[in-house]
């Protein structure tokens, strides 16, 4: 995975935000683990899942203690949204999860309007993110800018009209750094 980047010019630090990770993993409602965290998550995957599939492909780290079993088996593997597995280099499992019934929401990721999304889906994304005060006040930035545009204008030193010309406060994806690229994967088979 690549390292954050800190860019001061203009007032800003330019580390890349993992538009898959903050907006569509909640969408499979995997409740957060102290043990078992996501390596990355991405939305293509390069030479097999393009970026229109609506997927989103989650690694994590391969375990065999009972612990990363059980959620496997139980969490990952049962998931409503669970397409199919992979095994990937360096003890990678590679979760590929079909999000075809949120296309209208995907299609508003895929062109950064995260502000468009369904109440549902922005819900969703409320509820996930409840527990820390700081990312749900975020996320709401990201959800509902009209809101913030004034304070995000004086943050930055910059015109509001600039900010509400754009419509967002958070980029859109990055698809290089949304596409998985590791070869010589291998399709398995598990039970869940």
């Amino acid at each position: 995975m690549e390292p954050k980047l800190y860019n001061l010019e203009y007032n800003t630090i330019d580390i890349y935000l993992q538009k898959s990770a903050k907006f569509l993993f909640p969408l499979l409602k995997i409740k957060a683990s102290e043990n078992i965290k996501q390596i990355q998550s991405y939305v293509a995957w390069k030479d097999l899942i393009s970026i229109n599939e609506y997927k989103i492909i989650c690694v994590y780290e391969l375990s065999k203690n009972l612990e990363y079993t059980l959620f496997e088996k139980n969490i990952l593997l049962k998931n409503e949204f669970f397409e199919s597995y992979f095994e990937g280099a360096d003890n990678k499992g590679i979760y590929i999860f079909n999000l075809i019934s949120y296309k209208e929401d995907f299609a508003y990721f895929l062109k950064g309007r995260y502000s468009l999304f369904s109440i549902d889906v922005k819900n969703i994304l409320k509820e996930f993110y409840s527990r820390n005060k700081f990312s749900t006040a975020y996320l709401d930035s990201f959800l509902n800018p009209e809101k913030y545009f004034e304070k995000y204008a004086a943050l930055l030193n910059i015109d509001e009209w600039r900010l509400r010309s754009v419509g967002e406060l958070v980029d859109p994806l990055n698809k290089m750094k949304e596409t998985l690229i590791m070869e010589n994967a291998v399709k398995t088979t598990i039970a869940a």
